[in-house]
């Protein structure tokens, strides 16, 4: 379920990257070529009436040839250079680059702002797997039984039979290596003069794992009062 949420939502925020950064990175639009061509069909057209009034000897000159086909070109250079900015590349390709970098953060800004956003404002414990939402469901509700019986069992004398005793099984129902359910049980079942069951809980907590020096007094002394029980009940 993880996997194919954070999938969804990968490709989610993949199309809403695309869609926004796309207009920033396509580049200007081809130069439309309408008005250069204009500009060089006239030129050439004046520069055709010169030579034509060159060869007609009925023109009436009022410049030379020459002077009246430099300023031709002048003109013409000039409208030329009226139409591409300057620089070192044409208008299309000059704002490519800024307009990738902005596409290149925008991919990068919007993830980490829905993240944060959902780290903020949503339940990221949704997201853990049903195994982990399970075991802290159950650490919780054992934790709240042992609580219980040991509030009782301070109220009857730190005694755990009766009630304490009945919370204690219950917690070992939902979590059976608990350790201190365990240590609790093995207790009760001495307070309840059940010594089987003390020896079975103490037997079972052993086999958890090593005891540290404390633990291992407190067993050998739960497990001599068990052992003695039973030889003489």
């Amino acid at each position: 379920m993880t996997a194919l949420f954070w999938a969804l939502a990968a490709a989610l925020i993949a199309a809403g990257v695309g869609f926004l950064a796309w207009p920033l990175v396509r580049g200007a639009p081809p130069e439309r070529p309408d008005r250069r061509a204009a500009s060089l069909a006239a030129h050439r057209a004046r520069l055709a009436e010169i030579e034509a009034d060159d060869r007609d000897p009925r023109a009436d000159r009022e410049a030379g040839v020459e002077e009246a086909q430099a300023d031709v070109a002048r003109s013409l250079l000039r409208d030329l250079a009226d139409d591409d900015p300057p620089g070192d590349e044409p208008a299309g390709r000059a704002g490519l680059r800024p307009r990738r970098g902005a596409a290149i953060a925008l991919g990068v800004a919007l993830p980490l702002l829905a993240v944060g956003i959902y780290a903020l404002l949503g339940e990221p414990r949704g997201l853990d797997p049903p195994a982990v939402r399970d075991a802290e469901a159950i650490a919780q509700a054992v934790g709240g039984l042992l609580a219980e019986a040991e509030a009782l069992a301070r109220e009857n004398g730190n005694r755990l039979e009766g009630e304490p005793a009945r919370l204690i099984e219950q917690a070992l129902a939902l979590a059976p290596d608990h350790r201190k359910a365990l240590w609790f049980a093995a207790i009760a079942a001495l307070h309840e003069q059940r010594a089987e069951d003390a020896r079975v809980r103490l037997e079972h907590l052993r086999s958890l794992g090593p005891l540290d020096s404390t633990e291992t007094g407190m067993f050998d002394q739960l497990m001599s009062e068990a052992t003695a029980r039973l030889r003489d009940p």
